[in-house]
């Protein structure tokens, strides 16, 4: 299976603070055009009322029958078993061992049990007859993207060795933190850090942060536990790579955390790389782009359509080759006067077209007569040579803006 043909990620926005953001039915939209297969990475299943207001139900039902969308509940995330408070925030109770640290793997125990108690806080809300909610139910069981579950987690095990190993992502992590909670700009040479293990994944830190910043001792605690969190959640998100076959995304603020051996496999295998681009070519073209998700929806039929079309595939191929265009050639490609007429040859009118080039040929005196017969056998031939319908310019101007019904 590759990878590369399918994505998990969440369909809410992640704001810098971790916070869920509001929900992106735009990138929703692309993503299942870019992929042949999105996971949603649920958030406890909030996604599905917005899924319904902006495909219908009977949409919905459509894309998880089809399995062009998945959803996942699971999760196996790294956790502290000495998790503080907001760094920042002096804690009134006493730590009992400063600077030492506990990891695990949380995990819920049973899907099915867990994807039901879910449901039953979204299904009020969405009101519908018992019918649709028992076929609502049954869909979203079909459709959970259910990873191995006796696949022993590497997660923990690569965090230990990294922090244990490489001062430089420690250094470059805590570098991050100290901004991104703090405000404090760092640099790695202001940064000394060491972690020892004990046992298992009890591990201690050593650090020259308390005084070479001047914070108290709770501070000093949370910044190392963010720093190494922020490293085990990385790796988190690469074993859930590996264990759903799928990309998924990587903020900005995490990439720092990569080491430079893996900064090129990073940009290469980003979803967001390919979005990114998709998003500039709508943007030079005019094309419409989901501001207002309320208003907006969503043509099902048309979407998985255009999604098994040789055009969509055409312009995902495409969309790789463009970061070395400048807007102007991007815009020549996709408006060239040639691929737009064969476009509009190669489209619905085109056999109305095709006729009216080759038989008005019948008009002309002398000539016409002779070869309007021969014209109109090699016609698709010839005009196919000169005007070559782009599958790139029929989904750019056709394809794409006909998934909005309004």
């Amino acid at each position: 299976m590759d990878l590369r043909t399918r994505l998990i990620a969440p369909s809410f926005n992640l704001l810098k603070d971790g916070m869920i953001g509001d929900f992106d039915l735009d990138a929703l939209v692309k993503r299942l055009l870019l992929f042949e297969t999105y996971i949603i990475d649920s958030q406890g299943l909030t996604e599905i009322p917005h899924l319904i207001q902006a495909f219908t139900l009977d949409g919905l039902f459509m894309l998880l029958e089809a399995g062009v969308l998945k959803l996942n509940c699971s999760f196996s995330d790294t956790g502290s078993l000495s998790s503080s408070e907001s760094v920042g925030e002096t804690s009134s109770k006493a730590m009992p061992s400063p600077f030492r640290y506990k990891f695990v793997t949380v995990e819920p125990a049973e899907i099915n049990e867990y994807v039901n108690l879910l449901l039953q806080d979204i299904e009020p809300g969405l009101k519908l007859t018992s019918r649709q909610t028992i076929r609502l139910r049954r869909a979203i069981y079909s459709s959970l993207e259910r990873p191995d579950s006796n696949t022993d987690s590497l997660a923990l095990k690569a965090t230990r060795e990294e922090m244990t190993l490489s001062t430089q992502i420690l250094k470059s992590a805590t570098v991050i933190t100290l901004y991104k909670y703090l405000g404090i700009r760092a640099k790695l040479e202001d940064i000394e850090i060491f972690i020892q293990f004990d046992s298992d994944n009890n591990f201690k830190a050593e650090s020259n942060i308390q005084n070479y910043f001047g914070f108290d001792q709770p501070t000093t605690h949370q910044v190392i536990e963010r720093s190494c969190l922020a490293i085990a959640r990385r790796n988190d998100r690469v074993e859930q790579m590996r264990r759903f076959s799928a990309l998924t995304g990587f903020s900005d603020l995490d990439l720092p955390i990569f080491s430079e051996k893996l900064d090129f496999l990073v940009s290469t295998l980003s979803p967001d790389v390919q979005e990114h681009r998709f998003h500039r070519v709508l943007e030079l073209t005019g094309l419409p782009q989901i501001k207002d998700v309320a208003k907006t929806r969503i043509d099902v039929r048309q979407l998985l359509k255009i999604k098994d079309s040789v055009e969509c595939a055409q312009f995902r191929q495409w969309l790789a080759t463009t970061d070395a265009m400048s807007d102007e050639e991007i815009n020549q490609q996709i408006h060239s006067f040639s691929k737009i007429v064969g476009r509009i040859i190669g489209g619905e009118a085109g056999q109305n077209i095709r006729f009216l080039i080759t038989n008005a040929i019948g008009f002309v005196p002398v000539v016409g007569p002779v070869i309007s017969v021969p014209l109109s056998i090699l016609d698709k031939f010839l005009i196919d040579k000169v005007f070559p319908r782009s599958g790139i310019t029929a989904f750019v101007d056709e394809m794409y803006p006909s998934l909005f019904k309004n």
